[in-house]
């Protein structure tokens, strides 16, 4: 909305006051606003209607999962959000306290939507399967570099190739799926 686009603006405005210079950078803005705006609705609108047709597959699903599956996503969990902390500067302990929380009772409050992560991994890998959805290795050849351009020298040097390929094949299928 026009609200939405304004208030966005008006934001930019506040963090960097000298970023626009004249009345056609503002426009050209707006438009830039309004087309991020436009795809992120439309992204979150698809990636929710993804997440209700898993849902209710993974409802008729009648399996009981492995604990050792279970144990693993929660500590993919743990990883994945110990890694978006430190990115943001934070610390793993100190958001603890924040959040009156032990990492115990955070590991079991996880359980539910672990549960939920194996089954919807497993039901995305049967589909794949028996659809033959296999990603092309060019592409994922180029998402590869492009990540790896995207890091800053030390942490190019820390990423196995070969493994960020594997996680960008899982990604790029379950786009295909």
């Amino acid at each position: 909305s026009a609200q939405e686009i304004l208030s966005t603006l008006e934001a930019l405005k506040k963090e960097n006051p000298k970023y626009l210079e004249n009345a056609k950078d503002e426009e050209s803005l707006k438009d830039a606003i309004k087309k991020n705006l436009e795809y992120e609705k439309t992204r979150s609108a698809r990636e929710k209607r993804r997440m209700n047709i898993l849902d209710s597959i993974s409802k008729e699903l009648k399996i009981t999962l492995p604990e050792i599956l279970l144990l693993s996503e929660v500590e993919k969990m743990a990883y994945e959000l110990k890694s978006s902390l430190k990115d943001m500067g934070l610390e793993w302990e100190k958001y603890l306290e924040h959040i009156k929380k032990s990492e115990e009772e955070l590991r079991t409050g996880w359980r539910g939507d672990a549960e939920r992560r194996v089954k919807f991994g497993l039901i995305l890998r049967e589909i794949a399967m028996k659809e033959n959805l296999i990603p092309q290795d060019e592409l994922l050849d180029k998402k590869t570099d492009e990540i790896l351009r995207g890091l800053d020298e030390v942490e190019r040097k820390k990423t196995s190739r070969d493994s960020l390929k594997e996680h960008l094949f899982g990604r790029l299928q379950n786009e295909m799926v």
